[in-house]
């Protein structure tokens, strides 16, 4: 039987957390996917009914530490990397190399968060230098 995956998923409040989970669902069909601002009380029976039962889990979870507050680390729109901020979170890195192994993150997008320098799609640079009027 082969092992289980089990992703986390964390963030502060309203970081995106169930947009990308929402946005990528086809990926994760095999997934029992544990959101614990919707079962609350229950994510801890949850997700070890889960465990007991090989499958794979995908644990999504606020947490309200002020050091994260409004702090974007990367960003992505069609499955590609547009935006990255250099940081001091393993995680990050760490995050980059599972999805690479499993195909789901480019060479050139996993060489740009495993380098952890700042970087800008040409699309985000051009976008953020116009100005719009309404």
């Amino acid at each position: 039987m082969p092992k289980p995956d089990l992703i986390f998923i964390t963030g502060c409040n309203a970081a995106g957390k169930s947009s990308l989970i929402r946005t990528h669902l086809s990926l994760f069909s095999d997934f029992e996917i544990i959101m614990t601002d919707v079962y609350k009380g229950r994510s801890k029976e949850i997700f070890k009914d889960a465990v007991f039962g090989g499958k794979n889990i995908i644990l999504e979870t606020p947490f309200n530490n002020e050091g994260f507050k409004n702090q974007m680390i990367m960003k992505f729109e069609q499955d590609t990397l547009v935006e990255y901020k250099s940081n001091d979170f393993v995680f990050v890195q760490k995050f980059a190399e599972y999805s690479f192994y499993l195909e789901r993150l480019t060479k050139k997008d996993f060489d740009t968060i495993s380098t952890n320098k700042n970087y800008e799609s040409e699309f985000v640079k051009n976008i953020s230098h116009k100005t719009f009027k309404w």
